[in-house]
């Protein structure tokens, strides 16, 4: 799985460091942004296989990213990281998986290096 692209929107410089460090041990090429714009502005070029999305940000959140997701026509696998409940957090897979063809993995923060590993590295990834 060298050189899979990574696209990591996440506002918490801390946990987007974090994202970006285990990603890169695992041998993906990793693009960090801090909220939604600069995510919708880098995603064309950069092209990520996988996308880890913060549902909560302070410009644009996470359901909207979604949305624009499917309006692209995203392959990449989205893995929602976030600490806003297991609701939203089931909203967000469900409008992916209604709405385009993604396949969408919940991840509840803090996440667990061992979790976040297996996710990234799933035959999907």
């Amino acid at each position: 799985m060298p050189n899979k692209r990574l696209l990591v929107v996440e506002d918490e410089p801390d946990f987007r460091s974090y994202l970006q460090a285990v990603a890169e041990q695992l041998g993906f090429r990793v693009a960090t942004v801090r909220g939604g714009r600069e995510f919708m502005e880098s995603y064309p070029a950069f092209r990520p296989e996988v996308v880890v999305l913060d549902l909560l940000m302070p410009d644009l959140d996470g359901i909207e990213i979604i949305r624009w997701l499917c309006g692209q026509d995203s392959a990449a696998k989205v893995l929602v990281c976030s600490g806003a409940g297991g609701v939203c957090m089931r909203a967000a897979k469900a409008l992916a998986e209604v709405k385009g063809q993604m396949q969408v993995q919940l991840l509840a923060k803090p996440v667990l290096r061992a979790k976040l590993c297996a996710a990234l590295l799933d035959g999907n990834a």
